[in-house]
């Protein structure tokens, strides 16, 4: 996990805020709500502005088991 992963991860455990994450196409944005929601057992919501990003998403998931 990158230092940035990590601190949005952190971020999103610790505060009770929105949080917009802005990295990099393949930094592994992906994997923030998915590490936050799994350790905290919280709801996120993620904004997927195209239809083959909600696909990739749900492509992940499904292959995470959640």
């Amino acid at each position: 996990m990158s230092s940035e992963q990590y601190k949005a991860v952190k971020y999103a455990i610790e505060e009770n805020s929105d949080l917009l994450v802005a990295l990099p196409t393949g930094s592994g944005k992906s994997l923030i709500p998915m590490v936050a929601a799994t350790v905290t057992k919280k709801t996120f919501v993620v904004v997927v502005p195209l239809i083959s990003l909600l696909e990739d998403w749900e492509r992940q998931l499904r292959k995470a088991g959640m």
